[in-house]
């Protein structure tokens, strides 16, 4: 988003808007067959995974969740 100049909570709210004009998710939604679980996973592929979500919960790439329903209240 940052690449074409939306913030973050605008793309949320856009996409929320999109939701009530459409009356469901604007886009179709597909299930994979095999979701990831660590079961069906090796250590490093795991590890990986873990070390992606770790890094952006560091560099606070994310939102307490009060404050993005908070945001979409407005």
């Amino acid at each position: 988003m940052e690449t074409i100049g939306i913030p973050r909570a605008t793309a949320i709210d856009m996409f929320y808007r999109q939701i009530i004009l459409n009356k469901g998710i604007p886009f179709s939604l597909t299930i994979p067959k095999s979701l990831p679980a660590q079961d069906d996973m090796d250590e490093k592929t795991f590890n990986a995974l873990m070390a992606k979500g770790y890094d952006q919960a560091a560099q606070s790439d994310s939102y307490p969740i009060d404050d993005v329903f908070e945001e979409l209240d407005r």
